[in-house]
């Protein structure tokens, strides 16, 4: 935050979109549990890159504040997210990113079978018909460049 603190300009605004914490996003339970056997966790994937790091607002206002930037605010907002217009394309879209291929990737085959099939069951029970949505929480948080 701090080099993007001293490339704006004097009272800039900055915006982000931060992502609350992991037990506040369904679409995160909901898809760990089903492909991991049905034991959610509330805890990362424990890759390199954990997408809850930015959950805690203290945390950001802390590093909004250490940059230069002033009059942090943070709201919670609590809107669903569209994984893809159908369960099919949602399993595609679900299994693009680190955290769901480290869930499948050391299963033996008749394993991992099952967690695609769970998360096939999963997706289908969140398709309204309308798209495949979860519930999802984030921080919109804005700030001033001192």
């Amino acid at each position: 935050m701090h080099h993007i603190g001293r490339t704006l300009r004097p009272d800039a605004r900055f915006v982000q979109l931060v992502r609350q914490a992991a037990d506040r996003q369904e679409w995160y339970a909901a898809i760990r549990a089903a492909l991991s056997g049905g034991h959610a966790s509330s805890t990362s994937a424990g890759a390199a890159v954990d997408p809850f790091t930015l959950a805690d607002p203290d945390v950001v206002v802390g590093h909004l504040t250490a940059a230069g930037f002033t009059a942090a605010d943070v709201v919670d907002v609590r809107e669903p997210v569209c994984y893809g217009p159908d369960a099919d394309r949602a399993r595609a879209a679900v299994l693009q990113p680190w955290m769901a291929k480290a869930l499948v990737t050391d299963l033996d085959p008749a394993s991992a079978k099952r967690a695609l099939d769970r998360l096939c069951a999963t997706l289908d029970a969140h398709d309204t018909g309308n798209g495949v949505w979860f519930d999802s929480r984030a921080w919109p948080v804005i700030a001033r460049r001192r």
